[in-house]
């Protein structure tokens, strides 16, 4: 793309897809991440293989409005902070699942530490 001049890029954001495509391709070219709804709400025949066709055209006649996407540094903490509460959800789970094996035993921490399970 770069030996034919392209200067810009549009893709659609279909869920996770975009974000390795748009890390490759962001030093390179000014980018536009396109909600496929408001894609599809313009005048138009749209199929999958006339996709790219029809919104490198919609680019081209600044038909398409981009997403917003927060700066790389940005996205790194918001997926630190997924993950910091998705272990956070393990943690709890286990917890929960040690105590009912130890309730099964007759052993009720849970009575006299309501800290123990959050």
């Amino acid at each position: 793309m770069l030996h034919h001049h392209v200067v810009e890029v549009s893709m659609e954001s279909t869920s996770v897809y975009w974000i390795p495509i748009w890390r490759v391709l962001s030093p390179h070219f000014k980018l536009n991440l396109a909600n496929p709804y408001f894609i599809k709400q313009l005048p138009g025949r749209k199929s999958d293989v006339k996709d790219t066709q029809w919104i490198a055209e919609c680019t081209m006649k600044e038909l398409i409005r981009g997403s917003f996407v927060p700066p790389e540094t940005i996205q790194q903490l918001r997926q630190y902070d997924r993950r910091i509460f998705d272990l956070n959800e393990e943690i709890v789970r286990k917890l929960s699942k040690l105590d009912a094996v130890l309730q099964r035993c007759n052993i009720r921490l849970s009575n006299y530490f309501p800290f123990y399970l959050r």
